[in-house]
């Protein structure tokens, strides 16, 4: 006898992508993404590296997007995007995509 399934997406955003359980998930793998992009992080400006923070929480519903768990690393320093994409006498660092991304999909 076989068994049928009923996806229930309510059921499933309310229980797997926006649990507790995904955003302590999503917070621990920011949180390594962190920790890879500060060890990484050019040392000419240690405000850099010290900016360097993971969060996580609830994305909401927007158009076609469903409500989910997210994290996120955020470089704070003021110079921090001048760091990660360069300018026209200094080159791109891109720490937060070259090293945090990586260590974030890792599980």
């Amino acid at each position: 006898m076989g068994s049928t399934y009923v996806h229930h997406y309510a059921e499933f955003g309310r229980y797997v992508l926006s649990a507790d359980w995904m955003v302590a998930d999503m917070l621990a793998r920011a949180e390594a993404g962190a920790t890879a992009a500060r060890a990484a992080a050019p040392r000419d400006t240690t405000a850099y590296a010290d900016s360097i923070e993971a969060e996580a929480g609830i994305r909401p519903a927007t158009g076609r997007y469903k409500q989910r768990a997210v994290g996120r690393v955020i470089a704070r320093d003021p110079d921090s995007f001048q760091i990660e994409h360069g300018t026209r006498k200094t080159p791109a660092h891109r720490t937060l995509g070259t090293y945090a991304l990586p260590a974030m999909n890792r599980g």
